[in-house]
């Protein structure tokens, strides 16, 4: 008896809680009580990292867009730690607060120099990571931003819930590059959940879009995810590296291991923003997504609708406290509405486990539960607010 009175107390609350939300949802800006660097490091050597990252998502989105401080990520299974001070680039998908590494799809970062294949260097030749400082770095439900002090290039993310949105912007105006790395992933040489990629393509379709897909396996068993990536100003040369051989202006290429450098010396006055549609389905799917979802090069217009969507998301439930316990309260809310993933496509397209081609008529198909995580406490709580 007391147990199912101690349950009705807490629906009651809660019900109670979201009506109030819907009263004062249009003047709380929920938002300002999320930090997402919170779980993003340890607090001494005795503790493990939250495993959160502090990149760029919307609710339930299919894309993560965010930081990885690690060439081989394993732990921070999110690929980001905050004592880090280098930023390897910003890769499309992540997990959050998991025990288990995966994701890291299609990692992105401005360069400048001769090509830089290896993240830290090789064979004496600099690397395309760059050093950083948590003094010029920032993170709001949304937004991420941080400057890299190599390549002295500010660089921004956002997202929508199929397609995440960079803009790299210089105050010198010179020419730099852009590595594009197929190959980054969970450890490849870890004693299990190993990463192995099984069949990688990039394909150059004009001077101002480039397509590619990787199969691969690791904790996940043979996922296969596709990118398309539209620039707002042209690229004048590409470099491709299939294994060990570079190719010089070619327009597609395979290989298990592919990276690709994209050369921008043109109207370099304008920031670089690129538009990137994913898809679990097929190039299609990522070109429809991308047209569906981001029409044009207006970074700040992304920007602002993820922040509203996370606001109208964050107001499902209204608490009163002081600014530290709305703060803990609400960045934990929003680490728990990132995850599930929505893998369906807009037109509802998804591939089952058996990779067969299926139609969601809601346009909805979540997948990313960690659900050994998440079954306690995050799904009955999605059950009373969604």
């Amino acid at each position: 008896m007391k147990h199912k009175q101690l349950l009705l107390f807490v629906l009651v609350s809660l019900f109670l809680a979201s009506g109030m939300a819907q009263n004062t949802s249009q003047s709380t800006k929920y938002t300002d009580f999320v930090n997402p660097f919170i779980g993003t490091g340890s607090i001494d050597s005795l503790s493990l990292s939250g495993s959160n990252f502090p990149g760029a998502v919307v609710p339930f989105g299919l894309v993560q867009l965010s930081p990885d401080t690690d060439e081989s990520p394993e732990d921070p299974c999110s690929g980001y730690d905050y004592a880090d001070d280098r930023i390897v680039g910003f890769s499309h998908t992540h997990l959050s607060g998991t025990g288990v590494a995966d994701l890291f799809d299609f990692l992105f970062i401005p360069f400048r120099g001769d090509a830089r294949w290896y993240p830290n260097g090789k064979d004496g030749q600099p690397g395309f990571s760059s050093h950083f400082d948590h003094a010029n770095e920032a993170a709001s439900p949304g937004y991420y931003h941080v400057f890299l002090d190599d390549p002295k290039i500010k660089a921004e993310l956002s997202a929508s819930p199929h397609c995440g949105m960079h803009r790299y912007s210089s105050a010198d105006h010179e020419a730099f590059s852009l590595m594009i790395d197929l190959d980054h992933s969970l450890d490849k040489k870890r004693p299990y959940w190993s990463c192995r990629i099984i069949e990688a393509q990039i394909r150059i379709i004009d001077d101002h879009t480039i397509e590619g897909y990787r199969m691969l396996t690791g904790w996940a068993n043979l996922r296969k995810v596709y990118f398309r990536a539209e620039f707002s100003r042209p690229f004048s040369s590409t470099l491709i590296k299939a294994g060990s051989r570079i190719y010089t202006n070619e327009k597609i290429a395979n290989h298990q291991n592919l990276k690709a450098i994209l050369r921008f010396t043109e109207n370099n006055q304008e920031p670089l923003t690129i538009r990137v549609g994913l898809s679990t389905v097929s190039y299609e799917g990522a070109k429809n997504n991308l047209a569906a979802e981001i029409h044009d090069f207006d970074f700040d217009a992304v920007k602002n609708r993820a922040e509203n969507q996370w606001n109208n998301e964050l107001s499902v439930i209204d608490i009163q406290g002081s600014h530290e316990q709305k703060l803990i309260f609400y960045t934990a809310l929003y680490h728990t509405f990132i995850h599930p993933s929505n893998i369906a496509d807009v037109n509802g397209d998804y591939l089952n486990s058996n990779g067969e081609l299926r139609n969601a008529p809601d346009k909805t198909h979540y997948s990313t539960f960690s659900l050994w995580d998440t079954y306690r406490a995050a799904h009955p709580l999605y059950t009373l607010v969604q």
